[in-house]
C-alpha cells in the first residue's frame, strides 16, 4: 500500500531551507554601519606646495578609532591647486556608504617683508613675490583694538602706508590672497616688521602758525580748512598753516557745534539751512550734521523767527510767506507753524 505524500510537510521543509539561505545575508546587511554615523576630524588649511596635498584624518565610530583600508578607504580630489579640495571617505568591511570632507589650500606665506622707506607720516615696505595669487593684504597693529586691522590691498609686492603720525612706532604684517568664485583664500601671516616714523623738524614759522591758530580758537570757532585758510591769509605757507592746524588740538565736531550756536544767536535757520551754512564754512558734512544735531534748536521756533524777520522788511501773503520759508529749507509743517505763529494775520 502506497503512503500518501504530505505536501504540507514538504512546503514547510522548503520554507525553512529558504530561510536558512536568506537569513545570513539579511543579518549581515543589518549589521553594516553607515558612514553617515561616523565622525571625521577637522582639517586645517593647507599651504600650496605645487604638489598634491593629502592631509591625514581621524575617523571614529562611537569614540572608537577606525582603521584606514580596513574600515574605510580615502581618495582625494582637487588637492593640488589653491582652492577647495575634497576627501572622499568610503566605508569598508562592516561600514557602508560614502562621506565627503572639504579642506582649503591657501597661498604660500609672504616672506622677506622689510621696510624700504619712511618719512614723518608714511612708511614703505616690500616683500618677495608669491606666485599664483590675486594680491596682498597689508595689516597694521591697532593698539586700541589690540588687534591687527587691514590698512590696504595691493597687487604688487610693495606698499606705502600713509597718514601716519610723526615719531610713532608701527607694526605691520602681510598676507597673500587668491579669489576664486567670490571666495577668498588667505595665506598665513607673514613675520611682523616694525618701524618708527621720522620726527618732525619744526621751523620757527610753523611754531608761529601754531601759536596763531590757538589764539584764533580762543575767540572764534573754525573748521579745519577754514582755519588753514585764515592762516594762509595771514601769509603763512600751506605747509606752515597745516602744521599749525594739525597740532592746535581742536575738536572739529565741537567747533562745528560752537559755530552753529553762534549763528543762532544772531539769525534764524532751518535744520538743513544751518547744515548748509556750516558746510559753506568748510566743515565736513559729518561735522556740520553733528553741530546742528547738538545745537538744541527748536526748528518750529526758528521758523517763527524767520517769518517775523521777513515781515519786518517786506509784505507777504499767507502762502507766499510759507513758500519763502520752504525756500529756506524749512519743512512744510515747520513753515506753516512759523506763519501761523508769527503774530500777524496774513491774507490767505
Amino acid at each position: 500500500m502506497k503512503k500518501k505524500i504530505d505536501f504540507k510537510v514538504i512546503l514547510m521543509i522548503i520554507f525553512f531551507v529558504a530561510l536558512l539561505v536568506i537569513l545570513p545575508t539579511n543579518v549581515n546587511a543589518a549589521s553594516k554601519i553607515s558612514m553617515q554615523k561616523v565622525s571625521v576630524s577637522s582639517i586645517a588649511n593647507q599651504t600650496y606646495t605645487e604638489k598634491e596635498i593629502k592631509p591625514s584624518i581621524t575617523v571614529k565610530y562611537n569614540g572608537k578609532k577606525l582603521v584606514k583600508n580596513k574600515n574605510y578607504t580615502v581618495t582625494y580630489s582637487n588637492n593640488k591647486q589653491i582652492g577647495t579640495a575634497t576627501i572622499q571617505i568610503k566605508g569598508k568591511g562592516s561600514y557602508t556608504g560614502t562621506i565627503k570632507k572639504n579642506f582649503s589650500i591657501v597661498p604660500k606665506k609672504v616672506t622677506g617683508l622689510k621696510i624700504t622707506k619712511k618719512t614723518t607720516n608714511s612708511i614703505s615696505m616690500s616683500w618677495k613675490k608669491v606666485s599664483g595669487i590675486t594680491g596682498y593684504k597689508v595689516y597694521s597693529y591697532n593698539a586700541s583694538k589690540k588687534a591687527y586691522t587691514l590698512v590696504g590691498k595691493t597687487k604688487t609686492n610693495s606698499y606705502n602706508v600713509k597718514s601716519l603720525k610723526a615719531n610713532t612706532t608701527y607694526k605691520f604684517k602681510v598676507r597673500a590672497y587668491k579669489t576664486i568664485k567670490n571666495k577668498q583664500y588667505l595665506s598665513t601671516n607673514s613675520s611682523v616688521v616694525s618701524s618708527t616714523t621720522n620726527k618732525v623738524k619744526v621751523t620757527q614759522r610753523q611754531k608761529d602758525a601754531l601759536s596763531r591758530a590757538k589764539s584764533y580758537l580762543k575767540y572764534s570757532s573754525f573748521s579745519y580748512q577754514g582755519l588753514i585758510d585764515q592762516l594762509k591769509y595771514e601769509k603763512f605757507t600751506d605747509k606752515e598753516a597745516k602744521y599749525g592746524v594739525d597740532h592746535c588740538g581742536a575738536n572739529w565736531n565741537a567747533q562745528a557745534l560752537a559755530k552753529a550756536k553762534s549763528y543762532l544767536k544772531y539769525s534764524s535757520f532751518s535744520y538743513q539751512g544751518l547744515i548748509d551754512q556750516l558746510k559753506y564754512e568748510k566743515f565736513t558734512s559729518k561735522q556740520a550734521k553733528y553741530g546742528v544735531d547738538k545745537c538744541g534748536a527748536n526748528w518750529n521756533q526758528q521758523a517763527v523767527k524767520k517769518a517775523q524777520s521777513y515781515l519786518k522788511y517786506s509784505s507777504f501773503s499767507y502762502q507766499e510767506l510759507i513758500d519763502q520759508l520752504k525756500y529756506e529749507k524749512f519743512t512744510s509743517k515747520q513753515a506753516k507753524y512759523g506763519v501761523d505763529h508769527c503774530g500777524i494775520k496774513l491774507k490767505k
